[in-house]
């Protein structure tokens, strides 16, 4: 039988693992972050203490990597997911998201979250950089470094328990999958005006992308509630002037630097007087203002789903005519992808609460078969922050509000 090796502070392989394999923690020895023992992508258990006994003989000094996914306090319970905030800044960002938990790592720049898995279904999802946080997400058969292993290339440092051990797993938080959830499907915010790749609107302050950003983010600091809003706003307003600009994208550090610039003046009161925003600017605040006021959960759906009415019915509608909106025939369709029918009626009926669209017959049966329900657009005319206001039908070509 293979000796144990105690648990102690000091690195490696023989010393932590079986403590951590007895606690849960599916672990395997590595070299750095690269796994010595192969096929772990298919193990559907942790591998059991006798197994690491093994290992830790064979390979004592060995570093420590375990797999989340199978990471479990009991058998048959759920594993765990982990954030990876590279810095500081990311690691307030995680904890002021998706709130604060036990499990903690001290990494060499940052500290890694634990959280308990909920189900959520992350797909591809690896990063959480493109929602403007500087973190990785680690689940399923990913692997993330354990304590006490050694840094891959400053093998002098030494990843180290936070505040806790191994024991940890049995007393984290559920991660919170709807927050995730809100922030991807607000990764367009439609407060950023639709971007004219072959015109003015890509006109830059001075030439500088950096203004360029500034200034879009100053149109529509109001209309958010929060500097994660803001960041996501810059990440998107950033790649669409990146896209036209030969010189490129910015740097994730210098959006990163603008969104909280301008956040803080929105905070300090510098930034108050919107007499010179566009007008297309100012009525996309209210009515983003409109919808918050009345369903600040359903609000991103319901503005989202407004920009693809107008998209493609804002002619139709500026020639008197109406369109048909199926919410079924939508999904079908894929209008919006990854969308089902059910997000595309709490939009529209949001979207009908406020004023926005309009009912104008119901769905009608006939000898034929049934005739889709028809709407007209619409649009909020002096709309304060708190809602109402008079509602008017959009002239599309001139963007002048025609009474009813």
């Amino acid at each position: 039988m293979s000796k144990l090796h105690i648990h102690g502070n000091s690195p490696g392989f023989a010393a932590n693992a079986p403590a951590m394999c007895s606690a849960g923690w599916a672990v395997l020895p590595a070299r750095g972050k690269e796994p010595i023992r192969k096929g772990y992508r298919k193990w559907r258990s942790a591998p059991a203490l006798a197994t690491i006994a093994k290992w830790a003989d064979e390979n004592p000094e060995a570093d420590i990597v375990y797999v989340p996914g199978l990471s479990r306090a009991k058998r048959g319970g759920p594993g765990i997911v982990v954030l990876d905030a590279d810095d500081d800044r990311a690691g307030e960002q995680v904890l002021e998201i998706f709130g604060d938990t036990p499990g903690k790592v001290r990494t060499r720049r940052g500290r890694h979250f634990q959280y308990r898995d909920t189900g959520f279904e992350f797909g591809n999802l690896t990063s959480l950089k493109k929602l403007g946080i500087n973190a990785d997400i680690k689940h399923g058969n990913s692997i993330v470094v354990a304590p006490w292993s050694r840094h891959q290339e400053d093998r002098a440092f030494v990843y180290r328990w936070d505040g806790c051990d191994q024991a940890v797993i049995r007393d984290l938080p559920p991660f919170k999958g709807q927050v995730l959830q809100r922030l991807l499907d607000n990764l367009k915010p439609p407060q950023v005006e639709p971007v004219n790749l072959r015109g003015a609107d890509l006109a830059l302050r001075d030439g500088s992308r950096k203004l360029g950003l500034n200034d879009r983010l100053v149109a529509v600091v109001w209309s958010v509630s929060s500097e994660m809003e803001l960041t996501v706003a810059a990440c998107a307003i950033a790649e669409e002037i990146g896209c036209a600009n030969p010189r490129g994208q910015l740097g994730p550090d210098e959006v990163l630097e603008v969104a909280r610039t301008v956040w803080r003046d929105r905070e300090h009161g510098e930034i108050e007087d919107w007499g010179g925003i566009e007008s297309r600017e100012k009525r996309r605040r209210r009515e983003i203002e409109l919808l918050h006021s009345i369903d600040p959960e359903d609000a991103p759906l319901a503005y989202t789903l407004l920009d693809v009415l107008r998209d493609e019915h804002a002619a139709r509608c500026g020639r008197g005519e109406t369109f048909a909106l199926s919410v079924k025939s939508m999904e079908r369709a894929q209008v919006i992808p990854g969308w089902s029918w059910r997000k595309y009626g709490r939009a529209r009926d949001l979207l009908l609460k406020a004023g926005l669209i309009e009912l104008v017959h119901g769905f009608v049966d006939t000898a034929a078969g049934r005739l889709a329900a028809q709407y007209k657009l619409c649009w909020p005319n002096a709309v304060g922050r708190g809602g109402g206001g008079s509602v008017s039908c959009i002239n599309p070509k001139s963007g002048i509000g025609l009474s009813r």
